[in-house]
């Protein structure tokens, strides 16, 4: 089940994919939580891919229905989703058991009881919508990334690294067939040489990559250097190798409270939306 606009390279691989193996497809254009919950539930997938807004929408949908239980039902909840959390930061997804019964199994219902495998939009999706998705749903929830330039995916996080993305948002590690490195962007501030990860713009290079675009009724060239091609996005890679977004191009503002006297809108609002007193946040 693709859920979002076919326009986009990732939902489009993941498309050609699907139909390569012969799976029965559904195409879902929507980013309302309760469409999504309605058509989920009568599809029943097994795999799917969500993009940023519907992820965002649905953790809201099920994070009110939560709150509305009585007192000691919530404190139930909050217990056993403390446990099933600390078992993912083990590297365990977690196990059936008498909280799953009361609690998660109706929310893995309300999209179809059968999913196994989610991609999610790792650009977009914050740390805490990752673990909810992985406590309630139990499904393994992969964070991918990349441009149309790369076929739609070029960075994914691993199968069964249920902690990396949870501990610091990421969107993972390059795919095999891609090599990821850091040029300094001197117009955002970001040099490979910052204290202490670090950053610059995204450049990468592999068979999926892009040597031209049709402009008009012929290709154009994209400019590369030995195969590299620079993204329009700005990155940071962390100590166990896995690779941030932190930006783009149009997400650069002047800001004289920042030391580089440049701000990442992006790094901003990541920042914002992972206190628990925010619900959502847009800067």
């Amino acid at each position: 089940m693709a859920v979002g606009s076919l326009a986009s390279a990732t939902d489009l691989s993941l498309v050609c994919f699907a139909l390569m193996c012969g799976c029965s497809l559904a195409v879902a254009e929507t980013a309302d939580a309760e469409v999504l919950v309605a058509q989920a539930a009568l599809l029943q997938p097994t795999f799917t891919h969500l993009g940023p807004l519907v992820v965002r929408d649905l953790v809201q949908l099920f994070s009110a229905s939560i709150q509305q239980y009585p007192w000691l039902e919530r404190t139930l909840f909050g217990s056993g989703y403390r446990r099933a959390a600390d078992s993912l930061m083990r590297g365990v997804l977690p196990k059936k058991n008498l909280w799953d019964m009361l609690y998660a199994r109706h929310y893995r219902n309300a999209l179809g009881g059968r999913l196994r495998l989610v991609f999610v939009d790792g650009r977009g999706t914050t740390s805490q919508a990752l673990e909810w998705l992985r406590v309630l749903h139990g499904a393994r929830v992969v964070p991918v990334f990349g441009p149309r330039h790369a076929s739609g995916v070029a960075v994914a996080g691993s199968f069964y690294d249920y902690a990396t993305a949870i501990d610091a948002h990421n969107v993972g590690a390059p795919l095999a067939c891609n090599e990821i490195k850091l040029v300094d962007a001197p117009e955002a501030g970001l040099s490979v040489e910052d204290e202490p990860n670090p950053r610059g713009a995204v450049a990468v290079r592999g068979p999926n990559v892009a040597t031209s675009q049709w402009s008009g009724s012929s290709p154009t060239p994209l400019p590369s250097d030995d195969g590299w091609l620079v993204l329009p996005y700005y990155g940071e890679i962390l100590p166990n190798g896995a690779l941030d977004i932190i930006g783009d191009r149009e997400t650069v503002v002047k800001c004289a409270l920042c030391p580089t006297g440049l701000l990442l809108v992006e790094r901003l609002e990541h920042a914002l939306a992972s206190s628990p007193a925010a619900v959502d946040v847009c800067v």
